[in-house]
């Protein structure tokens, strides 16, 4: 068996991933009466290569003995015109 130095992808391999920037923006904070803090940020994500996108997001928070844990996790789209 002859062992190559070359490097060749796998047939059917993934492409490598792409760089993306992630730009955030915290839009908003509130708290409800059972202690949970939820918290809203905007999102643009550049891809290299290709036209921006966003996200809407709310990340919703209890505390517990140990901390802080996420207990619900919302994202949607936004178009921009």
């Amino acid at each position: 068996m002859k062992l190559s130095a070359e490097s060749h992808p796998a047939r059917g391999a993934a492409p490598e991933p792409q760089t993306s920037h992630v730009y955030v923006d915290k839009t908003g904070q509130r708290s409800d009466s059972s202690g949970r803090v939820s918290f809203s940020y905007g999102l643009r994500i550049q891809p290299e290569g290709g036209p921006a996108f966003f996200r809407n997001t709310v990340i919703t928070l209890e505390q517990t003995a140990g901390g802080w844990r996420v207990v619900a996790f919302f994202e949607s789209d936004v178009q921009k015109n």
